[in-house]
């Protein structure tokens, strides 16, 4: 019984900060621009698998490899832009300075990662990722980046 109150209390404790730290403190501006980042690395993601699936099953050629191509990058396109209206509409100097900073330690850390791959890729003969894999890391890097400074200066 003691275990499932003590339970009972961290997960409250865990959801309450979640809450502070994602809802109350956010602007609806905020709230929305991570709302459409979410959807949008979603759909890149999805679409990626989709066209992964095409090519490998139906080994499509001609216009439909193309448009099969460009379908996963969209959504990656629609990052970009969610992120430069982000970036030219927030009003708070050091939270656009922290998004800024996270992108370029995305960028840094994707960058370093790709570089020593490429050697081991080239000198070890080691396969390489799928292509998309190197935007899902540059996302995901920064996402960390961003949390990591956040947290930092709370």
């Amino acid at each position: 019984m003691a275990f499932a109150s003590a339970f009972k209390h961290q997960s409250a404790l865990f959801q309450e900060s979640d809450l502070a730290m994602f809802n109350k403190n956010l602007s609806k501006f905020q709230r929305r621009s991570v709302q459409l980042f979410s959807s949008s690395i979603i759909l890149t993601a999805f679409f990626t698998m989709m066209a992964r699936t095409w090519f490998k099953d139906y080994h499509p050629t001609g216009l439909l490899a193309w448009l099969l191509a460009i379908v996963p990058a969209l959504p990656f396109l629609g990052t970009i832009v969610i992120i430069s209206r982000y970036i030219t509409g927030e009003k708070d100097e050091y939270i656009r300075a922290q998004v800024l900073l996270a992108l370029l330690q995305g960028s840094f850390i994707t960058l370093i990662i790709t570089i020593v791959y490429s050697f081991l890729q080239n000198f070890l003969n080691i396969e390489g990722p799928p292509a998309m894999f190197y935007v899902d890391m540059f996302l995901v890097a920064s996402m960390f980046a961003l949390r990591y400074h956040l947290r930092r200066s709370q």
